[in-house]
């Protein structure tokens, strides 16, 4: 054997042992770029936004990412410490002991692999975290390539420099996918046992410990692999039989849910937090009240409701339940926003109306008598609710008692189109069809409208005739309101509208719109019995229920005081527990004057100053100034064989006892009870005015 030179050997070792130790010097030393640990939390968005109620308590989740379901960052303080304990047991003992590499378990599988072939996992959880963050080491396989574990350890030792073991395991247990598409501690938490994660218990972290190498073994091996850890990580129980409960499935709803209507209406794909106007409780006590109502009506087949609760300072949103949940065959239509037809709670507004342009008074008679109107699409005849007519009543005892004709005989009076742009200028959106196809039913609710709509409809009541817009965001401003109706005629409309008496010709004394303080409120029940309204408001709170069948199945014996109403009652009460409502004070151009009316107060009824007859005199139908021909909504042809001057229409008008005036198209055109006026083709308004040249009456035709 020759010798070898000693030089040569140093040479040697030089060659293979300076360039190695430069590399793995390197190796050490240098830190590659990891995202701090703030950049990380600040760009981990959750799948689901969260919507907070008006004090930042949770409220519900809307599903944002479809992807991959996770919920909101917690840190480490506000997650049970069981799952700390149960994590590092099953993943990594040495946590707290290593810097970012296990060496022991590296060395540890290395010679497993030697002896069997089989290669072992030596990941750390920082290691873990670093695939997490990394796509660039995510193995394409099943097992990374060297090149990507080697970037792996280098990324593990970088982490350990920069972050606090703290701060690992708080990115971990936030990051790791647990099972199925539940990614994260909360997630996990809530759609594995639908808890917080700060109140998981020692056995359900074992549970979830178990389900991180193997997210989608079967329950039933997960569940021999948490019993496994269980025993051997917990002290005199290592033959003990496993006591831990079944791995649970995966729930279909990952989150607390109050209500999620709210959250599928107002939260947008952009939006991670939505600070709302709701209030959690409120929200909570109303939903109570509308399930407890609807498992009451079953047997009257009843399955769908809603409630909104409005601020009326503000036109916040407090409450905001749009459906019945499992109780509905649709759970996902929000009733809220669904158009429905309102039947007589457009009848405040009408009759506000006629106040404000001084065509009817408080006291004035009107009659409830069956009725037979010519219309362009032939004879109306409305009925009653309960088809039992009362001869002449007041208009406050037409408008409590929600009798039917009088409120026909009125918005003829007021004139269709009339009425139909009041109810626009109130944002009754879904009122989208010209008036005459609406025609004298409208008064009864033949449009459709939707309980939030309606609901701000009456806030504007409570507020005095002024309308401005809901809100639902905390960050949205509080809009300047906006006068739509005249405060005196309003204050007469809510003061009926609170009267006890004065609807007890329908409802008798008690009834469920009796509540404990003052509180203003309107009934409705649309044709086929498909909806049922309950509409009022206090002096700080307007609020709307409906209830029905959102597939237009008709309930059975249900009106507005048996369905809607209870409902109303309870959560106006609950609103004013420890602070009664107060009646509003009366305008400066309201007086009260004793007639001698039947069905007046005793006190005495209301008047817009200058309106009340001295004396009181009762006026009959034919006494009303009104346009008697044409009628309203006709539509006449114009003949080109028939020379132009000999095509004319008689304008005729009844109650004309002084002098009336006609105008065509908004145009003065001619005075007198009888007129005759030569047509014109196209659409044509013509306006009747009585005395004080105030507009009495409007019939609209058109000339083909």
């Amino acid at each position: 054997m020759r010798y070898t030179q000693p030089w040569i050997v140093a040479a040697a070792i030089s060659a293979v042992g300076i360039p190695t130790f430069c590399c793995l010097a390197w190796w050490l030393l240098t830190v590659p770029d990891i995202p701090s640990f703030d950049d990380l939390h600040q760009n981990t968005t959750p799948s689901d936004a969260l919507l907070l109620d008006r004090h930042g308590l949770p409220l519900a989740y809307q599903r944002i990412q479809m992807d991959h379901r996770r919920l909101e960052w917690l840190s480490l303080t506000d997650i049970s410490p069981h799952m700390a304990q149960a994590l590092t047991a099953a993943e990594d003992q040495r946590f707290y002991r290593h810097h970012g590499v296990d060496w022991f378990a590296v060395g540890g599988a290395l010679r497993e692999w030697v002896n069997t072939g089989r290669l072992r996992g030596a990941s750390t959880l920082t290691m873990q975290l670093a695939s997490l963050v990394d796509d660039s080491i995510k193995p394409a396989h099943k097992r990374r390539s060297f090149r990507q574990k080697w970037r792996q350890m280098r990324l593990a030792l970088a982490y350990e420099r920069q972050w606090s073991k703290a701060q690992i395991l708080e990115a971990y247990m936030n990051q790791v996918p647990f099972r199925g598409e539940l990614e994260g501690i909360t997630a996990a938490a809530y759609g594995l046992f639908d808890k917080h994660p700060s109140a998981l218990t020692l056995d359900e972290a074992w549970l979830l410990a178990s389900a991180i190498a193997q997210p989608g073994a079967s329950a039933a091996r997960l569940h021999k692999k948490a019993c496994r850890m269980a025993r051997k990580h917990t002290q005199g129980i290592a033959s003990k039989p496993c006591d831990l409960p079944p791995f649970p499935d995966v729930q279909q709803l990952v989150a607390p849910v109050w209500h999620a209507a709210a959250a599928r209406a107002w939260i947008r794909p952009d939006d991670i937090l939505l600070s709302s106007t709701l209030d959690r409780d409120l929200q909570t006590m109303a939903e109570r009240a509308l399930h407890e109502q609807l498992l009451a009506l079953r047997a009257n087949q009843v399955n769908d409701g809603a409630v909104v609760v409005l601020d009326n300072s503000t036109g916040d949103i407090l409450a905001y339940v749009g459906g019945s949940g499992e109780l509905s065959p649709s759970p996902f239509i929000d009733a809220i926003r669904a158009p429905r037809q309102p039947g007589s709670t457009l009848k405040p507004f009408l009759y506000e109306l006629a106040l404000e342009q001084r065509l009817l008074t408080a006291a004035s008679l009107l009659k409830d008598a069956p009725v037979a109107l010519q219309t362009s699409k032939g004879t109306y005849a409305p009925s009653d609710y309960e088809s039992h007519y009362h001869g002449l009543v007041t208009l406050r005892t037409a408008l409590a008692g929600s009798l039917n004709i009088p409120a026909v005989r009125t918005i003829d009076l007021v004139g269709i189109p009339i009425f139909a742009n009041r109810l626009q200028s109130l944002r009754l959106n879904a009122l989208q069809r010209p008036a005459l196809y609406y025609g004298h039913a409208l008064a009864l609710g033949s449009g459709e409208v939707n309980l939030l709509e309606l609901t701000n409809a009456y806030r504007s009541l409570a507020n005095h005739g002024d309308w401005s817009p809901t809100r639902h965001r905390l960050d949205d401003p509080v809009f300047s309101p906006e006068s739509v109706m005249d405060e005196n005629a309003v204050f007469i409309i809510t003061d009926i509208l609170s009267d006890r008496s004065a609807r007890a010709i329908t409802f008798g004394l008690e009834n469920p719109l009796s509540t404990s303080s003052f509180s203003a409120v309107k009934t409705g029940t649309s044709q086929g019995m498909r909806d049922n309204w309950c509409i009022g408001y206090s002096d700080r709170y307007s609020v709307g229920v409906w209830v029905g069948n959102l597939n237009g199945e008709p309930m059975r014996h249900v009106s507005g005081i048996s369905g809607a109403a209870p409902v109303w009652r309870s959560i106006m009460n609950a609103l004013h527990k420890h602070q009664a409502s107060q009646a509003p004070y009366p305008p400066n151009h309201v007086e009260r004057i004793q007639t001698n009316d039947k069905d007046a107060k005793n006190q005495g009824e209301w008047f817009i100053s200058g309106t009340a007859p001295i004396p009181m005199q009762t006026r009959s139908d034919a006494q009303i100034i009104r346009i008697e021909s044409p009628v309203h909504g006709s539509i006449f042809a114009w003949d080109p064989e028939i020379d132009p001057q000999y095509q004319r229409l008689m304008l005729r008008a009844s109650g004309c006892m002084q002098k009336c005036e006609w105008r065509i198209n908004e145009r003065p055109f001619a005075s007198g009870a009888k007129v005759v006026w030569k047509i014109s083709r196209g659409e044509h308004r013509i306006d009747l005015y009585g005395p004080g040249h105030k507009l009495v009456d409007t019939s609209w035709v058109i000339v083909k």
